[in-house]
């Protein structure tokens, strides 16, 4: 037999207005549960925002924040906690889930999301932190939308952030630290998001190997777009914990998730931390891409890290939009490919784009010319 324990919150939704005036704000809403059990344990955590209410001028409020909290200790557990931020027109409700598990076995969980009313350029955004039991193990989620991203963490054992539609003070800091980023992007690019992506061994475990996923989805309505320009991924920002991490891969979906455009594995942290310092990549036109599904891009971004001791793990971080058109036709994706492999490298065609060796190509993505 099971112990179920579970604990709800929901924010109010805003109140009506009239003419000019906005919708009221939804309501905050913050979930906490703590629990101890023996034998199998679920524990689910759930706080949902309240969402912006409307008004008679279609100006809907802002959404809701929502917090949800989950400390669970037993011998076998599931361990959940999410957080749903309330939709706004303008302005989302930030959502912020944090798993804590202690136990011999089992899983954990870790879900923020949050959305903006049908008419916004970035539609919404998920982050979700997952991993096994083994010892006291910490997932955290957390998502935004128009802010600044949360600061860079290392330590949980699985932590998915995301903001969509970064503050362009924060865009502006990743830029400038990182010179081939900024190449790429050239002048007036628009950002999808920036997140950060992890995770590691958790403290007191016991297993031979543990792994770990962090993901941040996005939906953008590409129709909200002056002009559709590439497709573009920066990677940052990778720190490598301990000595034990023994793999990393890097996944990025399209249209719903159904297709990998660029998957990168990893024999060791050094190579991972490698492709996450100042590097770029181009997937090709958000024109014509035909992973593109009407007008919507659908974007999944899943880290996997496998590490065999305490202390070890791997953080990296990514920022993604669509900048201004900076390569010719002799310049593009394909034209790299090609250039790599008379230089040896081996191209691979994922999904319609071409992607070669990265070490390769790198220096012409930072300097397309």
């Amino acid at each position: 037999s099971s112990l179920i324990a579970s604990v709800t919150t929901q924010g109010g939704g805003g109140g009506s207005a009239y003419g000019v005036l906005n919708g009221g704000a939804g309501g905050k809403a913050t979930s906490t549960l703590n629990v101890l059990g023996a034998g199998n344990l679920v524990a689910a955590s759930t706080a949902s925002g309240g969402g912006g209410g409307t008004s008679s001028g279609g100006i809907i409020g802002a959404g809701g924040a929502a917090t949800a909290t989950t400390v669970a200790t037993g011998s076998s557990l599931n361990a959940r906690a999410t957080a749903t931020g309330g939709t706004g027109g303008a302005t989302a409700g930030a959502a912020l889930a944090t798993t804590t598990a202690t136990g011999a076995s089992g899983t954990l969980s870790a879900i923020a999301s949050t959305a903006l009313a049908t008419g916004k350029l970035i539609q919404s955004v998920t982050a979700t932190a997952s991993g096994f039991v083994d010892g006291t193990s910490l997932a955290r989620g957390q998502a935004g939308i128009g802010g600044t991203p949360a600061l860079f963490a290392t330590g949980p054992q699985a932590i998915a952030v995301v903001m969509g539609a970064p503050s362009a003070a924060s865009t502006k800091a990743v830029l400038t630290a990182n010179n081939n980023i900024k190449t790429t992007f050239g002048l007036s690019p628009v950002f999808f998001a920036i997140g950060e992506l992890g995770g590691g061994y958790s403290t007191g475990g016991a297993a031979a190997s543990q792994t770990s996923t962090a993901e941040i989805d996005e939906t953008v309505d590409l129709t909200k777009l002056a002009t559709r320009k590439d497709l573009v991924i920066g990677f940052y920002g990778g720190t490598t914990l301990g000595t034990g991490v023994t793999g990393v891969t890097f996944n990025l979906y399209a249209d719903g998730g159904a297709t990998a455009i660029l998957t990168e594995t990893f024999a060791s942290a050094a190579d991972a931390q490698a492709w996450f310092t100042n590097n770029a990549v181009d997937l090709g036109s958000l024109a014509t891409n035909p992973l593109i599904n009407a007008n919507i891009l659908t974007l999944r971004a899943v880290l996997t890290v496998t590490s065999t001791s305490a202390g070890s793990g791997f953080y990296g971080d990514v920022i993604i939009g669509d900048p201004p058109p900076a390569m010719t036709a002799a310049a593009s994706p394909v034209r790299f490919a090609q250039a790599a492999a008379g230089l040896g490298a081996t191209p691979v065609a994922i999904s319609g784009f071409v992607h070669a060796d990265a070490d390769v190509w790198r220096p012409m993505l930072a300097n397309p010319a």
